[in-house]
């Protein structure tokens, strides 16, 4: 069932395009964070594994954001299955990406998660703010 109240913006375009835009945002600082924390801890500071962890991040952020946007309070929802798949996922991978130990990476994995869940809420609520002017400049005209 669709609610008027699960939608971000109470269209299904403009959630859909925040949606978007906000992942895609923090796929390119994640990738730098990633290479910068992996850098501090002595890893592979490469750009490949970085970019490869966040595809998958973005991969998860648009698919579960974007199904889960169809009910009430699914953005919430969305957020902790995507970060319980960040989390999981992202310290198999990150083992395997850096051949580390899976602990390891599970505490490499929460720290550049706690960046670009801060970076994230930063980047939702501006995008949110101009998406919102948009509406009210269109609803005024």
């Amino acid at each position: 069932m669709i609610e008027q109240g699960a939608f971000i913006t109470g269209s299904l375009i403009l959630d859909t395009m925040t949606i978007i835009i906000v992942s895609i945002i923090i796929f390119i600082i994640g990738i730098f964070i990633t290479k910068w924390i992996a850098a501090r801890e002595n890893l592979d500071d490469s750009y490949k594994p970085a970019i490869i962890l966040n595809v998958l991040w973005l991969g998860v952020n648009i698919i579960f954001y974007t199904i889960f946007n169809f009910i009430a309070y699914g953005i919430f929802l969305a957020f902790i299955i995507s970060f319980l798949i960040h989390i999981f996922i992202g310290s198999f991978l990150a083992s395997k990406l850096y051949t580390q130990e899976y602990v390891v990476s599970l505490l490499f994995i929460i720290k550049i998660l706690v960046f670009l869940l801060i970076i994230g809420l930063i980047v939702g609520f501006i995008i949110y703010i101009i998406i919102s002017l948009i509406i009210i400049g269109l609803t005024v005209v």
